[in-house]
């Protein structure tokens, strides 16, 4: 369901933007800044779950406002036409509220699936993924296209609609998952100064330096 909301929608954002007349500006703030905004709201994922004290409450009331934030979205071309910046802002905001679903998901993830049997259960289950967020997207493309000629914004809605809808129901199923007790061995925390000065030193902030350098690129 999740990655049924994420083909409706991650190709067609840009696509909905133009249709708004979105200036150049606006379009390369929309492929860069959600991320951006996404990365930065992970930095607040651990205050939240020690506030929360349970990984799933975070997991399904982030999805759940993610949902929630498609709905002004959908109704923009009917109540602020022409506003892009606005688009802008609420893109972004979304991309954040879901990108707190991430960290928590794998965290989850990691306690269930058995380390033996981490290889074959996440190949299966990205087959599953990928196998959904291709129909969806080009389920959405074939919307898109039928109603190009007449009203696009009215394809765009039925988009928009369809993935506040698969969202809701990712954020049910979430719900529905076993959330062990989470411990945390507290010798093994850093602050995100500690890590940068210990970068270059270790294999994973070697990693962390490459993925870097190449989303600036």
């Amino acid at each position: 369901a999740s990655s049924a909301m994420q083909g409706l929608t991650q190709s067609y954002v840009i696509p909905f933007a133009l249709a708004l007349k979105a200036s150049n500006t606006v379009i390369g703030l929309l492929a860069s800044f959600p991320e951006l905004i996404g990365a930065f709201f992970q930095l607040f994922e651990p205050a939240l779950r020690k506030f929360l004290r349970r990984r799933k409450k975070i997991m399904v009331a982030a999805a759940s406002m993610q949902a929630i934030v498609w709905i002004p979205i959908l109704l923009l071309p009917y109540i602020a036409n022409g506003n892009t910046w606005l688009l802008l802002a609420l893109i972004a905001l979304q991309a954040g509220i879901g990108a707190l679903v991430v960290p928590v998901w794998n965290s989850i993830l990691g306690d269930l699936v058995q380390s033996h049997e981490r290889g074959e259960f996440f190949g299966r289950r990205n087959r599953f993924v990928g196998l959904a967020t291709f129909i969806a997207t080009f389920a959405a493309g074939l919307i898109l296209n039928y109603f190009q000629p007449r009203n696009v914004f009215v394809g765009f809605s039925i988009l928009f609609g369809l993935a506040i809808i698969f969202r809701f129901i990712s954020a049910y199923f979430k719900s529905r998952i076993y959330d062990p007790p989470f411990t945390q061995d507290t010798k093994n925390e850093f602050s995100l100064l500690d890590f940068t000065r210990q970068m270059t030193h270790t294999n994973y902030g070697i990693f962390v330096l490459f993925v870097t350098f190449f989303k600036f690129a």
